[in-house]
């Protein structure tokens, strides 16, 4: 009688194992399709952070590539117009607004997606 109800504990044992084996293969796969999903957005923040206003746009399109967007808005004095240049990761996009006398940045925007906020001014 003993015997039988070892038999049935090591059934239990092997079966509680083979589960904890399943979760822990499908966790693993689930974290493995996450990294391979979210790299390409981390190395092109990596890249965007090492821009900064008065880089070449030369040098923003040799980090980042062609923007998939370009138009034109307007600068803070009237009738200068600044080039706007887009790019988009998955559900953020970056705007590089460019002097087009200078062919520099002037500005950095991204939206989508959580930021830091904005530094306090005095």
């Amino acid at each position: 009688m003993d015997e039988a109800r070892d038999d049935e504990l090591a059934a239990e044992d092997a079966g509680i194992l083979d589960w904890l084996r399943w979760w822990h293969w499908l966790i693993l796969g689930a974290m493995f399709v996450f990294g391979l999903f979210y790299f390409p957005l981390w190395r092109f923040e990596q890249k965007w952070k090492t821009i900064k206003a008065g880089d070449s746009f030369e040098t923003v399109t040799r980090l980042l590539g062609q923007p998939i967007q370009t138009y034109t808005v307007l600068g803070a004095a009237p009738g200068t117009p600044i080039a706007a240049y887009t790019y988009s990761r998955y559900w953020r996009s970056y705007e590089v607004q460019v002097d087009p006398m200078t062919d520099r940045v002037v500005g950095l925007v991204t939206s989508g997606g959580t930021q830091p906020p904005a530094p306090a001014t005095k």
